[in-house]
């Protein structure tokens, strides 16, 4: 049993994981968590700092107002001296959230409160407020692996190519409406405008270049939903899991999003999965970077892990 927080310090996007009811069966056919969307932000922040005031631990929050805002509420919360610091929202939100403690003994706990949800299916943590909080008041503390692109941490997946462009793309009035539904629709129209290049890159150490025409880069299993990479991947191991898509061929993606609705992509000769600590990925295509679903930039980039970087409740 890990100690108590003495003090939280909640950071909640009010934003996140907005949808139109319409769409909810969407949330089932992918994997993606429902959450209660029906509070307004103080009914949230009230229900949840009585259930940490309760236990006798001190409560302090904040809202988020804009992009980036996350990251530095979390640098304003180390200096207050709370030892714990809870991120509610997507996997955006908690992505900012984490950019900003990186470098503290400080731990984490996670309300999921997003649409994919995919931190929160990684580490099993509950979508219902209270049962959050007791996991935050009475879990385990665990140490994870972060990675990073250029400087920018990721605690479960990030993307090179295709996908990062979408996310890019996505049409934020759209996402409010449809949710997590948008970047589905937008790329299976773009699949047949966008500009595939090959991803040009080296692994570790190896002076051998590679190439594919996809690019994912896992920390842990889940990838968009419950999409499983592969299910050998460990955010406790000290190793970023590589998943290479070698052709850009209709049948070639075909059978790989099959594969991954299936249950876990399955190495061949059009996909590679490869264990490694650091990815250096060329500047040839500008490829775009998503770091947990939230765009980043564009290539030249370097991938590395960083072991033990980060404690959370879990």
């Amino acid at each position: 049993m890990s100690k108590k927080p003495a003090s939280v310090y909640l950071i909640l996007n009010p934003n996140s994981g907005q949808q139109h009811a319409i769409f909810q069966w969407i949330n089932r056919l992918f994997g993606w968590s429902k959450v209660n969307k029906r509070l307004t932000a103080s009914q949230i922040i009230n229900e949840i700092k009585g259930i940490f005031e309760s236990q006798g631990i001190k409560f302090h929050h904040s809202l988020t107002e804009y992009p980036g805002h996350a990251t530095q509420l979390a640098k304003l919360a180390i200096e207050t001296q709370v030892d714990t610091i809870i991120a509610m929202g997507g996997d955006g939100t908690i992505n900012e959230v984490i950019n900003g403690m990186v470098g503290s003994d400080r731990r984490l706990g996670v309300i999921p409160y997003g649409t994919a949800n995919v931190f929160g299916l990684s580490f099993d943590l509950p979508t219902k407020f209270r049962a959050a909080c007791e996991k935050i008041i009475n879990g385990e503390t665990k140490i994870i692996d972060l990675g990073s692109i250029n400087g920018h941490y990721f605690a479960c997946m990030a993307g090179v190519g295709f996908d990062a462009y979408i996310i890019k793309k996505a049409d934020k009035r759209l996402k409010k409406i449809i949710g997590a539904l948008s970047y589905i629709i937008l790329a299976m129209v773009e699949y047949f405008w966008y500009r595939f290049q090959p991803i040009l890159f080296k692994v570790d150490g190896n002076q051998k270049g590679q190439k594919g025409y996809f690019l994912f880069i896992c920390n842990t299993k889940y990838y968009g939903g419950k999409f499983v990479i592969s299910e050998k991947t460990s955010p406790t191991d000290g190793k970023l899991d590589i998943c290479v898509i070698k052709q850009r061929h209709l049948l070639a993606t075909l059978r790989c999003s099959i594969q991954l609705a299936l249950g876990e992509l399955k190495e061949s000769k059009d996909v590679a999965i490869i264990q490694c600590e650091k990815v250096h990925i060329r500047a040839f295509g500008r490829h775009r970077i998503h770091c947990d679903a939230e765009y980043v930039g564009h290539t030249p980039a370097t991938v590395q892990i960083h072991s033990g970087a980060l404690k959370i409740f879990c």
